[in-house]
C-alpha cells in the first residue's frame, strides 16, 4: 500500500533533520520509519531506508513534494523535530534544516521556533519517565550491574532534559522510581505523547537481559494504558 502524503512528508523532513545532524549509516534510519503511525511493508521500507541514506535524493524529494493539508503540517514537522531531540538538544543546523522544510509547508520561522520551544518542554517531561523507566528495568533483578549503570549514563547524555536534572535523575539509581507513579504520569499525557512515551522505551526493553522480564513489564504497562497486548508487542517487533 503507497504512503499517504503525509507520511511521505514526514519521511523526508525527518530525514533531511537527521542529516543536519550527520547520521549516515542506513541501520540508523528505522528509529525515522517508526516515526509513522502505521507500518511500512518490507519492499517499500527497503526502498525509503535507501533514499533516508541519501540527502541529496532527500532535498530533490522535498522540493518535488506536493503540500499536504493544513491540518498535518504540524504533525510532520514536530516529528521531524523529534529526531533532532533524540540524542539532546536540537542543534542550529537542525533548526534551520526545520525552518526550510516549515517554508515549504507554509509556516513562518517564528511560528515554529514557539513550537520547538513547546516540544522540548514536552519531550523534557518524556525524558524523566522513560529515565525512570530505566532504572525500574535495571532493578528487574534485584541489583544493578556496572554496564547497567554505564548504559543509564549514556541515556542520561542522550536524553533532552532541563539543566540539573541528569544529577537528580542519577540519583534514582539508589532509590528507583514506583511503577506506579510512572504509570500514573503517563496516564494524564495526551493519547499521542503517550504513544511518543512508550515507543521511546522500546529500545529499552530491547536491550534488556532479564529473559523477557524487560517485554512482561512493558506488556503490563501498556495494559494499565488501555493498549492491548497485541498492540504492546507490535510496538516492540517494528
Amino acid at each position: 500500500m503507497p504512503l499517504s502524503p503525509e507520511q511521505e512528508w514526514t519521511l523526508v523532513a525527518c530525514g533531511l533533520v537527521a542529516h543536519a545532524d550527520g547520521i549516515i549509516g542506513i541501520g540508523e534510519w528505522d528509529r525515522v520509519l517508526v516515526l509513522l503511525d502505521d507500518r511500512i511493508d518490507s519492499d517499500e521500507a527497503a526502498t525509503w531506508l535507501l533514499l533516508l541514506a541519501d540527502q541529496d535524493a532527500l532535498r530533490e524529494r522535498l522540493e518535488a513534494l506536493q503540500p499536504p493539508a493544513p491540518l498535518f503540517s504540524e504533525d510532520i514537522l514536530e516529528r521531524a523535530w523529534r529526531m533532532a531531540l533524540a540524542d539532546g538538544s536540537g542543534s542550529d543546523g537542525e533548526a534551520a534544516v526545520l525552518d526550510t522544510v516549515a517554508a515549504k509547508l507554509g509556516v513562518s520561522s517564528g511560528e515554529v521556533a514557539t513550537l520547538r520551544g513547546q516540544w522540548l518542554a514536552q519531550a523534557q517531561i518524556r525524558s524523566e519517565i522513560v529515565a525512570g523507566f530505566a532504572v525500574v528495568m535495571a532493578c528487574l533483578d534485584g541489583e544493578v550491574a556496572a554496564k547497567e549503570i554505564e548504559e543509564y549514563e549514556a541515556l542520561l547524555e542522550r536524553l533532552p532534559l532541563r539543566e540539573g536534572r541528569r544529577d537528580v535523575l542519577r540519583a534514582l539509581l539508589d532509590t528507583p522510581p514506583d511503577l506506579d507513579t510512572l504509570v500514573g504520569q503517563m496516564l494524564v499525557q495526551t493519547p499521542e505523547e503517550r504513544g511518543v512515551t512508550l515507543q521511546s522505551i522500546v529500545p529499552l526493553v530491547r536491550a534488556g537481559s532479564g529473559e523477557g522480564a524487560e517485554r512482561a513489564l512493558f506488556v503490563d504497562v501498556a495494559a494499565r494504558l488501555a493498549i492491548t497486548q497485541h498492540d504492546a508487542e507490535t510496538m516492540l517487533c517494528r
